[in-house]
């Protein structure tokens, strides 16, 4: 009976939060534990990016540190106040990294904490999601063990395909993908491929999410190689 209860209140917990969300105009994913993988993922080494292994990357670390430093500075300005605070209130875009299989209870965690999940990984561990960045230290703390951490959302380096478009292209840990593009692109699809021969080009299934003056995209890496390009519509 408590665990038919406990089903209940989730899927209640869930409901509401995808209400709320699609109030405010956000895309959420069902929140849906998937299967464990039929390859044993390779597992993200975040040592580099969490130097002082808080499981937070060190970049939102340190954007969440200065503004609250100054927020307790009594010399700050108001205007220097209203700046770190929005710092804090800024929905960012990372992702939730784990060594082992999600559970409900932590997607549910993150979406009561604020957070909208717009991918959950098939091939690995984890997430992706939107979430405030001062939100992120308190949410970290509802993981369970096992939780590897939160990265930052990174962009690399170009590569330039002969469409005038400018697809980059970021590599982050483990077997995931982040391609980017700008976000005057809206008339272009992303779509990927396992040859540059066959034509089985198949559109990405992720919906872009606008990043400031780009769109982007996270996708996982399943082959030995992958190729990407951006069709007008």
């Amino acid at each position: 009976m408590h665990s038919s209860t406990d089903n209940i209140t989730k899927k209640l917990i869930i409901s509401s939060s995808a209400l709320l969300l699609a109030a405010l105009g956000f895309a959420q994913v069902d929140l849906v534990v998937p299967p464990e993988p039929a390859v044993k993922p390779v597992l993200a080494n975040l040592s580099e990016i969490d130097t002082n292994s808080n499981l937070i990357d060190d970049i939102i670390d340190q954007e969440i540190s200065a503004a609250q430093a100054t927020l307790a500075n009594p010399a700050a300005t108001p205007q220097q106040r209203a700046e770190a605070q929005a710092v804090l209130d800024e929905v960012i875009t990372a992702t939730f990294d784990f060594r082992r299989q999600i559970t409900l209870e932590e997607l549910i965690a993150f979406v009561q904490s604020g957070g909208q999940v717009t991918w959950i990984f098939k091939a690995s561990y984890g997430w992706i999601g939107r979430i405030a960045r001062g939100a992120i230290p308190s949410t970290v703390a509802l993981m369970r063990q096992g939780f590897n951490g939160v990265e930052a959302d990174r962009v690399g380096h170009a590569f330039i395909p002969a469409d005038p478009q400018i697809i980059t292209v970021a590599a982050l840990s483990g077997n995931r993908l982040t391609l980017s593009w700008p976000a005057t692109g809206t008339n272009f699809v992303l779509e990927s491929s396992h040859s540059m021969v066959q034509a089985d080009w198949a559109e990405v299934p992720q919906t872009p999410l606008v990043n400031g003056n780009k769109l982007t995209v996270t996708n996982e890496i399943l082959a030995t190689q992958q190729f990407y390009r951006l069709r007008r519509r």
